[in-house]
């Protein structure tokens, strides 16, 4: 583990749940706590065979809060959607951000469809990125000829796939470092600094930058002074006196 470098957290929060009235509150509060965090980084998993993202209670949320250009937006079950007309409008033209409800959301980090894994499947991580390769190929195979050119066909491939939301969050996360983070934890930093170097100014010139002389001088006054003050009150009057005399005499 290094030590040296920002650490990212990751929370899986509850989805929104409707019903009953109380727990809606509940998770939408808790959502909403973290929406609101600087620092925090949104991955807005929706289903891929929603009509439209309009009604997505999350996508309304992470808009709602500003953090659109700290969200990115996962089609998850993108492997259900098997007709064609369905798989343009709710795939192709969502994560080439040609679709009107993407366009709606024109700040967004991305947008990248993946296949949906189960609790109960068996096989390795390294089987599952090679099965939902796979998916996306069958797609990607014999596409309508608005989706045929091979840019365009890059362009899929880059949004697509688990191994490209990794990336895409990869991507995300460095630039919040360099953009967002980085610059504020400097800034406090130089705010610290400035506010301890204040506070040492408060308690005096330094002793290195004081003339020796200058500081015997100020101590022999400083003592002088308590001596006739409080020292001498107990003497008699000519005695005190005669004492300070000898002593202003000796600063002299």
């Amino acid at each position: 583990m290094q030590v040296d470098v920002p650490t990212i957290e990751l929370v899986d929060l509850p989805g929104i749940q409707l019903y009953p009235a109380d727990l809606y509150d509940q998770t939408t509060e808790l959502v909403n706590s973290y929406l609101q965090e600087e620092n925090t980084l949104v991955l807005c998993v929706v289903d891929a065979t929603i009509p439209s993202l309009d009604s997505s209670i999350a996508v309304k949320m992470v808009r709602d809060s500003a953090k659109l250009p700290s969200t990115i937006l996962a089609l998850t079950k993108a492997d259900l959607i098997k007709d064609e007309e369905s798989i343009v409008e709710h795939i192709f033209e969502r994560v080439l951000n040609r679709s009107k409800e993407i366009a709606e959301l024109p700040s967004l980090a991305g947008c990248v469809a993946v296949v949906n894994r189960l609790h109960q499947d068996k096989v390795s991580l390294v089987e599952a990125e090679a099965a939902e390769e796979a998916v996306f190929d069958e797609l990607f195979e014999d596409p309508a000829e608005a989706y045929a050119p091979k840019t365009v066909q890059q362009q899929l491939r880059q949004n697509t796939t688990s191994a490209q939301l990794i990336a895409k969050l990869d991507h995300l996360f460095s630039a919040h470092i360099k953009q967002s983070w980085m610059p504020s934890v400097l800034q406090s930093i130089q705010d610290t600094m400035t506010k301890i170097t204040n506070k040492i100014g408060d308690l005096g010139p330094s002793p290195d930058a004081v003339d020796p002389a200058k500081l015997l001088e100020v101590l022999t006054s400083k003592v002088c002074t308590y001596v006739c003050m409080h020292v001498l009150k107990h003497l008699s009057y000519t005695t005190s006196t005669y004492i300070c005399i000898m002593f202003y005499v000796a600063q002299l």
